[in-house]
């Protein structure tokens, strides 16, 4: 069973920022080859107006998942939602590499 650690405790934002330094050359080496390498690199130079969204993340012994989103304040009368975009990224720690991105729009 894996040890998850409360999120409580970690500051999800400084430690996805150092993973992110720490792993840049390695995604700008594999940007062409690993699509979410590029994804990744996008993110960071485009992550401005995205939250981290602290409840979703997770610390394990395997894994770091990191959250992110972003809230457009467009709701109208005739579509009373406001739209968004999340980011998931999931940090393989046995691995040392970012293993996983996914984009979400609604």
């Amino acid at each position: 069973m894996e040890n998850l650690i409360e999120n409580d405790y970690i500051d999800f934002d400084k430690l996805f920022k150092d993973l992110s330094e720490d792993q840049k050359d390695s995604l700008i080496e594999y940007k062409y080859e690993v699509e979410r390498c590029n994804h990744i690199l996008l993110f960071l130079d485009n992550m401005e107006g995205f939250g981290l969204d602290k409840e979703e993340c997770l610390y394990s012994d395997n894994e770091l998942h990191f959250s992110f989103s972003k809230v457009y304040k467009d709701a109208n009368e005739s579509n009373p939602n406001n739209s968004y975009e999340k980011v998931f990224i999931i940090f393989d720690r046995s691995l040392n590499e970012f293993s996983s991105y996914e984009f979400e729009q609604g």
